[in-house]
Formats: structure tokens, sequence, C-alpha cells
């Protein structure tokens, strides 16, 4: 009586294992590359030598972005007078930022955006836009404020809130 070892119905004609043999060749050379070129061999691993494997930073971790806060809300202020806020916008990652231009969709606010627009922002680094909210009416207003930008991906936005009273 013959035993016939099988493994996803890896096994030869004859009722050998050397499908199974073939299969765990090729999985442990893979493993022995993978090991290799992350600069730990088998050997070490065998001789309980210590893995340390290289930290390869993440693409998105370098990858030039722009930080701005989702959303920002201004001081209430009576109807026809003006109250300030601002709008950090941040560089993060390996790139330097450049603000090109800013958008409002609301007479009620204005941005300065001098101190942003047209200046090298480095990593790390950020610039201010100065928000003039003036409401027209009592109650609550908003507006969307669109920041654009060197950085590739959409424009970032950021919700501006105020009260007239």
């Amino acid at each position: 009586m013959t035993t016939v070892l099988a493994a996803g119905g890896c096994t030869a004609k004859d009722g050998s294992a050397r499908g199974i043999k073939a299969i765990a060749i090729v999985l442990l050379a893979a493993g022995a590359l993978v090991l290799t070129v992350t600069g730990v061999t088998v050997l070490d691993l065998v001789r309980g030598r210590p893995a340390t494997f290289p930290v390869v930073p993440d693409a998105s971790e370098t990858a030039p972005r722009v930080l701005v806060p989702e959303s920002v809300a201004c001081p209430p202020a009576p109807v026809h007078t003006t109250t300030t806020c601002t709008v950090a916008v941040r560089s993060v990652g390996a790139g330097v930022l450049r603000v090109s231009g800013t958008e409002l969709d609301s007479t009620e606010f204005a941005v300065d955006a001098s101190a942003c627009v047209g200046h090298d922002v480095a990593p790390g680094r950020r610039c201010t836009l100065v928000v003039t909210f003036t409401p027209a009416w009592t109650g609550d207003r908003v507006a969307d404020l669109t920041v654009h930008h060197n950085v590739p991906g959409p424009p970032a936005f950021v919700e501006l809130t105020g009260r007239g009273g």
C-alpha cells in the first residue's frame, strides 16, 4: 500500500511527492530572495542573528502635500461690521508649496492671500490667509474657500463660517 501526499493536487503520476517538493523549493527560494533583498540572509535567521529590516519611507510621507483646516469659524459680527480670522496653509512632505491663488463663493467673506500667493513655503512651514467677514444679514453664514497650489492633486478646500448679529 502506498501513501500519497498531495497538496492542492500537486503529485506526480506515479504518486510521489515531487510536485510538493517543487512547490516547497520555489517558496523557499522566493522567501530567501525577499530576505536577501531586505538585507537579511537565511543564514542570519538560522544562526539566530537579529533580523532588522530597513525602513523605506512611504511615498505618501515624502510626496509634497498641502494641509488646511476643514473649517474655520470667524467671530460673530454685527451686520455690516467686519471681523477677521485666519487660515493656516501648511506645506507637508518633501516639496516646496506655492499657493497660486484663492477663490471664494460668497461676497460676505474676503481673503487677503498676499502672505501666501507667489511665495515658496518650505516643507514643515506655513503661510497665513487673512479672512475678513462682513455679514450682510443676521444669522449663520457659510462660504467655501478654494486654495490653488502647485502640489499634484485637487485644490485645497476650507469651509468658512460666521454669524451676523
